[in-house]
């Protein structure tokens, strides 16, 4: 990573002495074709300088009109980039090595069936870990689950299937909590196996009662530990205009597992130290495969104490994800660990998380805008140029 540094930024200042005002060159830029195009490569290239090089280049104009102006005719020229890019694409990863925030339906339009990553060897084929998920679709631990989430829609209805719910202030958020936790627990905990090909999986599922995703462990006969995060409906079948806009917009919500693994695989493809260990995603099965992070909790301690706002933990805790573009706004302790193997701080749940950089923006068509649900939105309260790359 370091011999890449700065690439950008001496490339504009060994240019800029062609020139006697940095405004010149870079409004050169947007109109020398051949120019603009090894700027726009070079900005592709080296996500991780692009907050440093784009208070360079604002620096250069003597007011906000101006560089609005340049900035304007800028992104007219970095869409166009990044279509090319898009086109020439032979798979998603080639395009999603660059933005994490890509839309379902032009990746569908493009690519077809919407897969990442690959299974690993013990499951067998992609086909045969596909029926394994379809195995743990049947199971009575996610049908009480569904069970539980379609009471829960209707608090009549959920007192009269558990009545102890009677006994609890349903609308405090803490003994709603805990009371969803220990019943999704007792109906939902209990480890199952499931076998394939003579090979025998235990399969655990890990209660959440307010996760949109269900997670299971996996321990495999090989001795590793997987997680399997999934959506509890698939859209297999019918795949009709309203079903398919329906998927649409399940993906692109808060923490589902479609944005949940672009950005995980956007970090994965850029080689981040914070990259949860995700292997495999398949769009219709809705399903995202990880292998298991053994280490210890980052948010403990005095890591309580010391990184308790969001602008700290981003920038201090995570700085590779923020050179990247990505920042968490879902902070609490169980979404992060202290690798066991590099004694880097994981993340392992992404969800709710921003994707901000001033120079790779969004492309109409092709882009969304990541949904949150936590309440409080990182970048909007300290702003993608106030964090530090540290």
């Amino acid at each position: 990573m370091k011999k890449h540094q700065n690439v950008i930024l001496a490339w504009l200042k060994g240019y800029r002495k062609l020139f006697e005002k940095k405004e010149n060159m870079l409004n050169r830029l947007m109109n020398m074709p051949s120019d603009r195009d090894f700027f726009l490569d070079l900005i592709t290239s080296n996500i991780r300088q692009t907050k440093e090089v784009y208070r360079y280049i604002t620096g250069a104009f003597p007011n906000a009109s101006r560089k609005n102006n340049w900035y304007e005719a800028y992104l007219k020229h970095y869409v166009a980039h990044m279509n090319g890019i898009f086109k020439k694409a032979k798979r998603i990863e080639d395009i999603l090595q660059f933005l994490p925030n890509l839309s379902p339906w032009t990746l569908e339009q493009r690519f077809g069936t919407i897969k990442i990553g690959g299974v690993p060897e013990v499951f067998g084929t992609e086909t045969k870990f596909l029926s394994f998920v379809g195995q743990i679709n049947k199971s009575q631990a996610v049908k009480n689950f569904k069970k539980i989430k379609k009471l829960e829609c209707s608090l009549p209805d959920f007192e009269t299937a558990f009545p102890a719910v009677k006994k609890i202030d349903w609308f405090n958020i803490s003994e709603r909590s805990e009371f969803l936790k220990n019943l999704m627990q007792a109906k939902c905990g209990k480890a199952f196996t499931i076998k394939q090909d003579g090979k025998s999986f235990k399969v655990t599922f890990l209660c959440n009662p307010f996760s949109s995703k269900m997670v299971f462990q996996i321990q495999a006969p090989n001795k590793t530990t997987y997680i399997l995060k999934a959506a509890p409906y698939r859209f297999l079948n019918t795949r009709n205009d309203r079903v398919r806009k329906e998927h649409e917009n399940m993906a692109i919500r808060a923490d589902s597992t479609y944005s949940d693994a672009l950005l995980e695989f956007y970090l994965k493809l850029n080689a981040c130290p914070h990259a949860p260990a995700i292997l495999y995603y398949h769009f219709a099965h809705e399903v995202a495969l990880y292998e298991a992070e053994s280490g210890s909790p980052f948010h403990s301690g005095k890591n309580a104490k010391k990184y308790t706002d969001f602008y700290s933990f981003n920038s201090k805790v995570i700085p590779d994800a923020v050179r990247l573009g990505i920042y968490v706004n879902d902070i609490n302790m169980g979404n992060f660990l202290v690798s066991d193997k590099d004694n880097q701080v994981k993340i392992i749940d992404i969800g709710h998380a921003t994707y901000a950089n001033p120079l790779m923006p969004g492309v109409p068509g092709l882009t969304f805008t990541l949904g949150n649900l936590c309440g409080r939105d990182y970048i909007s309260l300290n702003g993608v140029l106030d964090v530090e790359d540290v």
